[in-house]
């Protein structure tokens, strides 16, 4: 699927919320492309289509390290994300947790990987310091 695809980093926002969401602007994202030109971003929310999930996990598959940043709400549905967060379990080693909310089901999937590599970060600052530490 991606013969030619030679990432080196990437960084994936997950937004897990209640009702469809309109915000098309991720903030975090946007610091990171004008911040590391050469680090792929991409997004999905927890309404996405298989395919979607899919192309995440390709991404992590071809990237040395990447970012998931997950932006969480307790009464969001995660049917899609279990077996994306399944599917990441082979890549422990490579990835950096990044989230905000709660959500009972995500953070039960977190027990998967690496605990220093699973955190809690509320302010878009905090993310950003924590996204530049890892990637650099």
């Amino acid at each position: 699927m991606f013969k030619n695809f030679s990432t080196v980093f990437s960084v994936i926002y997950i937004e897990v919320s209640e009702e469809t969401s309109f915000k098309y602007t991720k903030p975090v994202l946007d610091w990171v492309k004008s911040n590391f030109v050469d680090v792929v971003t991409y997004d999905f929310d927890n309404r996405s289509d298989s395919f979607m999930v899919d192309y995440a996990l390709e991404l992590v598959n071809n990237a040395d390290k990447s970012v998931i940043v997950f932006e969480l709400n307790e009464n969001g549905k995660t049917n899609n994300l279990i077996a994306f967060m399944q599917g990441l379990a082979k890549y422990k080693k490579k990835l950096l947790f990044l989230y905000s909310g709660k959500n009972a089901i995500i953070e039960k999937l977190f027990k998967m990987f690496l605990p220093e590599k699973i955190i809690s970060c509320n302010e878009q600052k905090e993310q950003e310091d924590r996204i530049s530490e890892y990637l650099v």
